[in-house]
C-alpha cells in the first residue's frame, strides 16, 4: 500500500538538489524504472512502504523524518536531540582495508582512527572506512561505515560479509552489500543463498552460504540519526 498523497513533492525535490543528487540516481536506488520516480515528484505514484527505508537512507534521513514529510507533518517528526552537539568518547575503532581486488577487500587489524561512540550504538560496534565506490551513491570511497555484530542483517539492510578463504593462507575477501533477499533451499539438491547488491555498477548476484564465513549488519542511518550522530 502506498503512503504518499497526490501533491507535487517539492521537499522531495528540494531534498535531492540540496544532496546534488538526481532523481535517475534515486531510482537506481530503489530499483525502480527511472520515469517512476518522476511520476513519484509529479505526485501520480506514491512512494511504497518497502521503498521507505531506502529512500530515506538516499536522502540522508532518519525514517521518521520521511514519514513526518510524507504524512505533512516534517517538523514534528524530528527526533529530539537529532541535532545534538554534545561531546561523546571517540572509541568506536575505525579499522584499516587492505585491497584484494577491484571489488573485494580485506579488513586489516590496525586501528587507525577512532569514530565518536552515540548513545543507542552500544559497544560492539566497529567500522571501516569504504574502499570503493560500488555502494555509491549510498557510501563513497572513505567515508566509514559502522557495524554492529549483535544480531544477523535482515533483508534489505546491508551488511559486510566475510568470504570464505578458498586454500590454508590466503586473505579472507570481504564485501559491503545490501542484502535483498534470503533464498532458503527447497530441497536437498540445493543449496541456501543470500542474494546482494552493490550500486556502482549496478548489480544483484547470489552468495552461497557455505561461500560466507561472516555476515556482520552496517548500522542504518535512521539509527545513527537517531543516536545523534547524523
Amino acid at each position: 500500500m502506498g503512503v504518499m498523497g497526490k501533491q507535487r513533492l517539492v521537499w522531495m525535490e528540494d531534498r535531492l538538489k540540496q544532496l546534488h543528487r538526481r532523481p535517475v540516481d534515486l531510482a537506481r536506488h530503489l530499483n525502480i524504472a527511472g520515469p517512476r520516480v518522476y511520476e513519484m515528484l509529479s505526485g501520480k505514484r506514491r512512494l511504497q512502504e518497502r521503498e521507505m527505508m531506502p529512500a530515506a537512507e538516499f536522502l540522508e534521513w532518519p525514517l521518521e523524518v520521511l514519514h513526518g514529510y510524507v504524512s505533512g507533518t516534517p517538523s514534528r517528526s524530528i527526533p529530539k536531540g537529532f541535532s545534538t552537539t554534545r561531546e561523546r568518547p571517540r572509541d568506536v575503532p575505525i579499522y584499516a582495508v587492505q585491497t584484494v581486488s577491484e571489488r573485494e577487500f580485506t579488513v586489516v587489524d590496525d586501528i587507525i582512527d577512532h569514530a565518536i561512540r552515540y548513545e543507542r550504538l552500544g559497544k560492539n560496534v566497529w567500522g571501516i572506512h569504504m574502499p570503493y565506490n560500488d555502494m555509491a551513491p549510498w557510501r563513497e570511497i572513505g567515508e566509514i561505515v559502522l557495524f554492529d555484530d549483535r544480531r544477523p542483517p535482515r533483508e534489505g539492510e546491508y551488511a559486510i560479509i566475510r568470504m570464505k578463504t578458498k586454500k590454508e593462507g590466503d586473505t579472507a575477501p570481504h564485501v559491503v552489500r545490501r542484502i535483498v533477499r534470503y533464498i532458503p533451499p527447497k530441497n536437498s539438491h540445493q543449496k541456501e543463498k543470500l542474494t546482494v547488491r552493490q550500486y556502482n555498477p549496478f548489480k544483484e548476484y547470489d552468495i552461497v552460504s557455505t561461500e560466507i564465513e561472516r555476515v556482520v549488519r552496517v548500522i542504518g542511518n535512521d539509527e545513527l540519526a537517531l543516536s545523534g550522530a547524523m
